[in-house]
């Protein structure tokens, strides 16, 4: 009987890192409005729509009259998106790794030869969608976290 209760012990004590590392990983899907109380607010209100599969991620954000889409891949290839920034069309490559229960966001951008770089993380926090972003601004990099209330 001792000897069965070590077996069983040792057995889940070598299974759980594996458990812990199988952690469900969020589905971020669903329409989202940015909750201005969590941070600086933007003009008129941002309305942010996520769909979600295996393969990828679709942000649609609208604010006021604008609308832009981004997608990203999922398991971690480079996704190439030619979009309208700073006067003029660049292109975005971005990368999308999960760290555990965050979706990790890198993403460069040229403009007139100097490559800008911003980093997104996202995750659920008590049933908000949370995206951290570092980027430039202001001649130096800047964190800013936003909070996002179900619609």
């Amino acid at each position: 009987m001792r000897r069965e209760a070590l077996v069983i012990a040792l057995a889940l004590f070598v299974s759980a890192p594996v458990a812990l590392s199988a952690q469900a990983r969020p589905d971020f899907s669903g329409k989202w409005i940015l909750d201005t109380t969590s941070g600086p607010a933007p003009e008129g209100a941002v309305e942010l729509t996520v769909k979600q599969d295996a393969k990828t991620l679709t942000l649609t954000r609208r604010q006021g009259d604008q609308t832009t889409t981004e997608i990203h891949n999922l398991d971690g290839t480079e996704t190439r998106e030619t979009i309208q920034a700073l006067g003029g069309t660049r292109e975005r490559v971005s990368r999308a790794t999960w760290d555990g229960n965050k979706l990790v966001i890198n993403a460069t951008l040229s403009v007139d030869g100097k490559i800008l770089q911003q980093n997104r993380v996202m995750s659920m926090e008590g049933g908000n969608l949370v995206i951290e972003q570092i980027g430039p601004a202001g001649g130096g990099p800047a964190t800013i976290k936003r909070v996002f209330k179900k619609k």
